[in-house]
């Protein structure tokens, strides 16, 4: 831009003029999509407090409560029939581990060869 000073001046303003007129276009344009947008919403809005908390209590309810209360109750008489079950292997283990401990004493072993030598047949 060499020419001028006026009309450097005049230039920069009708650049300013422009964008300033494209800025207000796109803020009418704002305006008129937020009129359009929000027409539905004042109604929607001021129910607000009592929709959200109801959809939110029907989500817990049906999807999160009723299934955990479901399996909470399948769980425990999974429980109730495993108990006996647990409590005989639990006495199985104990057994078998007494046995381990012995064989691997080897006073145990010698005993246990001389009562089979001296078995009466």
């Amino acid at each position: 831009m060499t020419g001028p000073p006026s009309t450097i001046r005049s230039s920069a303003t009708g650049a300013a003029r422009a964008l300033l007129g494209r800025v207000r276009r796109l803020g009418q344009a704002l305006r008129r999509l937020a009129d359009r947008l929000t027409r539905p919403v004042p109604a929607a809005a001021f129910w607000a407090p009592v929709w959200i908390p109801l959809v939110i209590w029907a989500q817990f309810a049906l999807l999160g409560l009723r299934p955990a209360l479901a399996e909470h109750q399948r769980l425990d008489r999974e429980e109730a029939r495993l108990d006996p079950v647990l409590a005989e292997e639990r006495m199985e283990n104990e057994d078998l581990q007494a046995t381990l401990r012995a064989w691997e004493d080897p006073v145990y072993r010698e005993r246990w060869r001389r009562q089979l030598r001296n078995a009466p047949r």
